[in-house]
């Protein structure tokens, strides 16, 4: 109970400050300058609204468009609510606000979430790391995606607790619960099918019970939003949002979206290629690659510790991804609480990289197009993926030595 509470007050001191820097910030400059109506959250509030009192709606893009005009601003552009019906649902109660109070409130949400994030990995946050944690939980407030996920009103924040819940439950050899939990992660089908299947391939039918379980339930919320004509919109709307441009700046912003900007395999090739090349062929190639990537991927997960094994996933899980923002880099925390770096000075240079280069490109790009750079964060990313995958060979050599220390001692 000691220990526990040691690694507790000193978090809950930093959490309540950070959230009430956050609030000051809110109430000074995001709502009186009109920026919070900016926010992704207004499809976030939008789509749970259409998901409450127009289900059938809900994949309607132009409707979309004309609800936050209506309810939040006016804009040219308008940010696409495509997430499943799922999380729509998730967040009815906040429609019943006016947008205002309900971004405020979101906040106060999203800062709860961090909380219950450290106290379900709380003995990964509870590891000190130089610079960056030198008391239980604060990489938490250090790492950039954190303050972006607040600020945007976004939901990345419960994409942690669901990773953080099921690294809780692996650890304890609960497969089925822990794969009834991930099914929660749906949310974000491209994130939670990958780390299904890295999980799937090491841990095996019992955490793909506990997933198909739980996606069927997922499934079932959904249903009466997919039905007349609902999931043929979902999958248009989807389809839209996939051949968006990379270089096109006047398609990108009337959709609110930035290939370029994703710190993945996609962005990469978009990046480099989205001049060259149409949408459609980047997407071939984005296809073929992640392919590769992540065959290779699933020939390695199996040979980790635990640990890395499961950091590698999660990583893994993000280059590979079709669709990434710079606030969904959030998931990376616990990878980075959680890899056995051991004397590879090398593996924690990278991490460092991860941390640090989020809060250089705010200071360095703080008015470019959003997530501008962030596809830089692929580097330490593909590093830190090739250095876990290396942990096997190192393991080895390690076993085979005390194999022959004990065998000299025998001798």
């Amino acid at each position: 109970m000691s220990s526990r509470l040691d690694s507790v007050r000193p978090f809950a001191w930093a959490w309540l400050t950070y959230t009430l820097v956050i609030f000051a910030l809110a109430f000074v400059e995001w709502v009186p300058s009109g920026l919070y109506k900016e926010m992704d959250f207004r499809a976030i509030y939008v789509a749970s609204m259409l998901a409450r009192t127009d289900p059938s709606h809900l994949y309607d893009f132009p409707r979309q468009k004309q609800l936050q005009d209506a309810l939040v601003e006016k804009m040219d552009t308008a940010i696409p609510g495509a997430h499943l019906a799922y999380e729509d649902v998730l967040f009815v109660p906040f429609s019943l606000l006016k947008y205002r109070a309900a971004y405020l409130l979101l906040i106060l949400f999203n800062a709860v979430l961090i909380g219950l994030s450290f106290l379900a990995a709380r003995k990964e946050f509870s590891t000190i790391i130089p610079v960056w944690q030198p008391r239980p939980g604060w990489i938490l407030f250090c790492f950039m995606p954190t303050t972006i996920t607040l600020a945007q009103g976004q939901d990345s924040l419960l994409l942690l607790l669901i990773v953080c819940l099921t690294w809780r439950f692996l650890d304890r050899s609960h497969y089925f619960a822990a794969g009834l939990v991930l099914a929660n992660l749906l949310v974000k089908p491209h994130l939670a099918v990958l780390l299904a299947l890295f999980l799937a391939v090491r841990y095996g039918w019992r955490m793909v019970a506990g997933f198909v379980t739980g996606g069927g339930l997922v499934a079932a919320i959904c249903l009466p939003y997919w039905l007349h004509g609902g999931l043929r919109a979902w999958f248009n709307l989807l389809s839209h949002l996939s051949f968006v441009s990379g270089h096109d700046q006047a398609q990108q912003a009337s959709m609110g979206v930035y290939r370029w900007a994703m710190p993945n395999i996609r962005g990469l090739l978009f990046l480099v290629l989205g001049r060259a090349v149409s949408s459609h062929v980047v997407f071939v190639l984005v296809g073929l690659v992640s392919a590769m990537v992540l065959v290779w991927s699933l020939s390695k997960v199996r040979k980790l510790s635990p640990r890395n094994g499961f950091a590698f996933s999660v990583i893994v899980t993000v280059l590979v991804s079709y669709n990434i923002e710079s606030h969904d880099l959030i998931i990376l925390l616990l990878p980075m609480v959680l890899m056995e770096m051991g004397a590879n000075k090398v593996l924690a240079s990278c991490r460092d990289w991860m941390m640090g280069l989020p809060i250089a490109l705010l200071i360095f790009t703080p008015s470019m197009v959003p997530g501008a750079g962030f596809t830089l964060m692929l580097l330490p990313l593909l590093a830190c993926a090739f250095l876990l995958s290396r942990t096997t060979q190192t393991l080895s050599r390690t076993a085979q030595t005390q194999s022959q220390m004990e065998e000299t001692a025998l001798a």
